[in-house]
């Protein structure tokens, strides 16, 4: 018994010397991780991510025989429009002196791609970097073309649980009362603008239609009159419109006017010659272009 109790007793003085030995002699590098995450952050936000995309923060205690350190990891969200790629190698390109980028892992999953920057001090992992990109979402623009002939029809479209927006012809019976009404209810609508077609002449035209043998000062009149008529209108896009949007000239006059009402301009896309978009872009006006187009008929002549 007394045997076995000096067996213990010189055992447990061992482990407590061991204990004494190793907090006496090892060495804590937690600051390193610290050190590290403060020099890698001014070059994120150099990149274009600020703190505020933060998603999370951790940071994990690690052991290595007489070594003790800090594992710090920060998770961050990319802002829209930029780049994962594009962000990774101007980190990389820019790892602080001291510390290198030993190890990249990239995770593509259907809740978007993560990416992982592991920083190290000579042989310890002390800094972590999560990006983490969310997949792009699909949006949808949908335009309703024509209004202005029927209050009731467009009591009826409001019903629909879709957010769209009006176009609205000029000058028709209800276009002024439409627009009052969408302006009450804080609803986008745009000036739905007569444009003349090719084969004009078997067309029924609007009243206000601009026309390509209109001098500057005619065409100038006609869009500011159907602006003014509904006002509140946010844009302009084309009713008809083959022939005056293949027409530079045309074009120029009537994006000027809406560049100083401070409106946009969508091109139906009713001719694939259309120049609305390269004269949109020299003037600097805000420009869309519709892609599908789905109508009532489905006659070509229509």
């Amino acid at each position: 018994m007394n045997r076995l109790f000096r067996v213990l007793l010189i055992s447990g003085s061992l482990l407590l010397l061991w204990l004494t030995f190793s907090l006496v002699l090892s060495r804590d590098y937690s600051e390193i991780a610290l050190e590290c995450e403060n020099a890698v952050l001014p070059r994120l936000e150099q990149a274009g991510i600020p703190e505020s995309a933060l998603i999370s923060e951790k940071s994990e205690p690690r052991r290595k025989v007489l070594l003790r350190w800090q594992l710090r990891e920060k998770e961050y969200t990319l802002p829209a429009g930029t780049s994962l790629d594009n962000t990774v190698q101007a980190l990389s390109a820019a790892c602080p002196e001291k510390f290198r980028i030993a190890r990249i892992r990239k995770i593509d999953n259907g809740q978007g791609t993560r990416v992982s920057l592991e920083y190290y001090w000579k042989e310890l992992p002390v800094f972590r970097l999560i990006l983490h990109k969310q997949p792009k979402k699909a949006l949808l623009a949908v335009v309703l073309d024509d209004w202005g002939y029927s209050y009731k029809v467009f009591e009826d479209s409001l019903r629909l649980d879709v957010p769209v927006t009006y176009a609205i012809l000029p000058e028709l019976a209800h276009s002024n009362q439409i627009a009052r009404r969408l302006s009450e209810l804080g609803r986008s609508f745009i000036v739905h603008m007569p444009m003349e077609p090719r084969d004009a002449d078997r067309h029924k035209l609007e009243a206000d239609t601009i026309m390509t043998e209109m001098d500057e000062t005619e065409i100038i009149a006609r869009v500011n009159a159907c602006s003014e008529s509904l006002l509140g209108a946010v844009g302009m896009n084309n009713h008809m419109g083959s022939r005056a949007t293949e027409d530079s000239r045309v074009m120029d006059c009537v994006l000027k006017q809406l560049r100083e009402r401070g409106m946009f301009f969508l091109d139906s896309f009713t001719s694939g010659a259309s120049v609305a978009d390269s004269r949109a872009k020299a003037l600097k006006v805000p420009f869309l272009r519709r892609d599908i187009f789905i109508d009532n008929s489905n006659e070509l002549a229509d």
